[in-house]
């Protein structure tokens, strides 16, 4: 029951606007999450492989890494077309064999996980803003390095 109202509550955190993290003034004190980290990833990663490959449990956290970097970093943005490819590697390779019913099922699993590892990661790095974005663009920076879905933002042709 504590793994299921935790990623109710992670999904909710992850559907939370971002824009009222962007007030500094507002931004509560490290000390009320620190320590609780390894207990949060202990549920996450009890709760992801109950549904997913040891695998694919990494590269979902390492996409939603990306979702919450885009978030909280300036001037960043996905590359949509690999992150979505990427994606869609998660999905079962017996895919376009299962029924409508196990599509849903199968769905439902992954934006419940994408949106508890979301909100996670979100509370870890909102303080830590700078050394996030700093690692982000150390990975801009060397595109060959593979594995990153992300790229610099490009300006608005409005």
């Amino acid at each position: 029951m504590k793994s299921v109202l935790f990623g109710i509550g992670a999904l909710l955190l992850a559907g939370c606007s971002t824009a009222a993290l962007d007030d500094g003034d507002t931004q509560q004190d490290d000390a009320a999450f620190a320590g609780h980290e390894g207990a949060a990833w202990e549920v996450v990663n009890e709760t992801l492989l109950r549904h997913f490959s040891e695998d694919a449990a990494s590269k979902l956290v390492y996409l939603a890494y990306h979702s919450v970097a885009v978030d909280l970093c300036e001037d960043v943005e996905l590359d949509m077309e690999k992150y979505r490819d990427a994606m869609l590697e998660l999905q079962p390779e017996n895919w376009g064999e299962l029924t409508d019913k196990e599509h849903i099922i199968w769905n439902g699993a992954f934006l419940g996980n994408y949106g508890m590892v979301f909100g996670v990661l979100l509370a870890e790095h909102a303080d830590h803003r700078d050394a996030l974005c700093s690692e982000v663009s150390s990975l801009i920076a060397e595109p060959d390095s593979g594995g990153s879905y992300f790229q610099a933002r490009t300006a608005d042709e409005s």
